[in-house]
């Protein structure tokens, strides 16, 4: 495993499950993260429309108060590329972040799939799956 600090992603792409699982370790700058989910999105095994299960119990975000509303700002902007009538779970470890996640599902009203914040990873991927 990478050092603490030192960004680490790992991504199981399953197509005949229409499921993409994504793994956030270590600290993320707002461009690490955006680089992160457009490798998967570039990944020749990823379509647009899987769902996507995204772990980020063992990850810390290091941007500050005025870079989050840019990062989500420029994630709504690449929702299209990312197809319709998916899920999107996020997985968190502590209560923080769990609410913080909970606001930023907002910026992304009238997107052409579904969000939703998690404390427990089987919980997450059941509604994710169901979709």
């Amino acid at each position: 495993m990478a050092d603490a600090t030192e960004p680490e992603t790992d991504v199981d792409l399953r197509p005949d499950e229409n499921l993409v699982r994504v793994r956030f370790r270590g600290t993320f700058t707002a461009d690490e993260w955006l680089a992160a989910l457009d490798g998967v999105v570039a990944d020749p095994g990823y379509r647009p429309g899987m769902n996507v299960l995204h772990d980020l119990r063992d990850a810390k975000l290091d941007i500050p108060p005025t870079g989050v509303g840019p990062l989500l700002a420029e994630l709504r902007s690449r929702v299209d590329r990312w197809g319709e009538g998916w899920r999107y779970g996020l997985v968190v470890a502590d209560p923080l972040t769990y609410g913080l996640s909970r606001v930023g599902t907002t910026w992304f009203g009238g997107a052409p799939f579904e969000i939703s914040v998690f404390r427990d990873a089987d919980q997450a991927e059941r509604w994710v799956r169901r979709g």
